[in-house]
């Protein structure tokens, strides 16, 4: 659709990698596809913004994201032609890539698993110090509560 500007709409999609630096800002037709390869593993942010500048603008965007990862995401059709592979060789190509991303997840979730028992152990450490502080501040607050109570009933000649 086009606006009343002549500006065309179209979408505003930004990729940032991990260290945070821009690996992708294109502008693309409200219907489209967007592509990036990446090296580096871990948290990508991902932005898409209306590059329309009209405030009380009526319109309503739907989006369908996919969003796929190591052997899924290559073109298999595309490495078969350049590399002139036959179909039992890019097969073979897939189930390689797929056995290496398994190996790759798997690493993935022993830091991640590693970690997380760190995050605990240096919980349960927190929890018993604080757990000795508080016994210990009750401990001394009875003591002294009892030689108070002591002192004043044998000043008020109670006892």
């Amino acid at each position: 659709s086009t606006q009343s500007t002549g500006r065309k709409m179209g979408i505003m999609v930004t990729v940032k990698d991990p260290l945070e630096k821009i690996i992708y800002s294109r502008t693309h037709p409200p219907t489209s596809r967007h592509v990036f390869t990446t090296t580096t593993g871990g948290e990508y942010q991902i932005c898409f913004q209306s590059n329309t500048t009209a405030w009380f603008n009526k319109l309503a965007f739907k989006f369908h994201i996919k969003i796929t990862t190591g052997a899924e995401a290559r073109d298999w059709q595309e490495v078969a032609n350049k590399e002139h592979l036959t179909a039992l060789q890019v097969s073979l190509r897939k189930i390689f890539a797929d056995a290496e991303n398994a190996r790759a997840e798997q690493r993935y979730q022993k830091v991640r698993e590693q970690r997380f028992r760190e995050t605990s152990e240096s919980t349960n450490v927190r929890v018993f110090w604080w757990s000795i502080m508080q016994i210990t501040i009750v401990t001394v607050m009875s003591l002294w509560q009892m030689r108070h109570l002591t002192q004043y009933f044998k000043k008020k000649k109670l006892v």
